[in-house]
């Protein structure tokens, strides 16, 4: 079930995420894909380590970004405005329990999204993301209870890049970031419905 959030804040999207899943889990709600775009966030996955983050938290709130700490895998990584994010709530119990091959899934749709606009993306795998040449355009961070995914994969389609000076993302260090609006002339609501299509065409029980 398809379902658009527009502009949403991170927290509330996760506690949306939360509903889903445990809706799913009760057998009394359905398998979900969220879209959504958030005002500034930065979160922190599990993996983080100190200085993650690289700026203290009142240098990034008088940035206007919200730093959150996370259930998901990874690290570091920003979310905000011109930035396209997807977030399937999923039961892996009916896709053989495999949670490598569903972030797999993640970075093959979010690759397929961009090569709709005649862009050469790439899926990585290691590290997990999508790149264009060296640079990584798509992050990809999933928790999983019971099988049961949340949170996703995020794109960026127009999104300022200023932000990335400021850290690591996903503690890749010397890895540049870039927007799929550096290789082709993209829009927000066009990259979300291709990344919609190619979710869900892969990930149809």
């Amino acid at each position: 079930e398809l379902r658009r959030l527009g502009v949403t804040s991170f927290q509330a999207a996760w506690a949306r995420q939360e509903e889903c899943r445990a809706a799913l889990l009760a057998g009394a709600g359905p398998e979900v894909l969220l879209l959504v775009e958030h005002p500034p966030v930065l979160t922190l996955g599990r993996s983080s380590r100190p200085g993650d983050a690289g700026l203290s938290l009142a240098a990034w709130a008088e940035r206007g970004v919200e730093v959150v700490a996370v259930d998901r895998g990874g690290r570091a990584t920003w979310h905000g405005p011109g930035q396209v994010v997807a977030y399937p709530i999923l039961d892996l119990g009916r896709r053989g329990k495999d949670l490598r091959a569903y972030v797999g899934v993640l970075e093959d749709a979010a690759a397929a999204a961009a090569r709709r606009f005649g862009i050469d993306a790439r899926p990585g795998r290691d590290p997990v993301g999508v790149f264009v040449g060296p640079a990584k355009v798509a992050s990809v961070g999933v928790s999983v209870r019971r099988w049961v995914t949340a949170h996703g994969v995020a794109v960026n389609v127009t999104n300022d890049l200023d932000v990335y000076r400021h850290f690591s993302p996903c503690g890749l260090a010397g890895v540049p970031v870039s927007r799929l609006a550096a290789f082709a002339p993209v829009t927000v609501d066009g990259v979300r419905d291709a990344l919609a299509a190619e979710l869900l065409a892969r990930l149809a029980p």
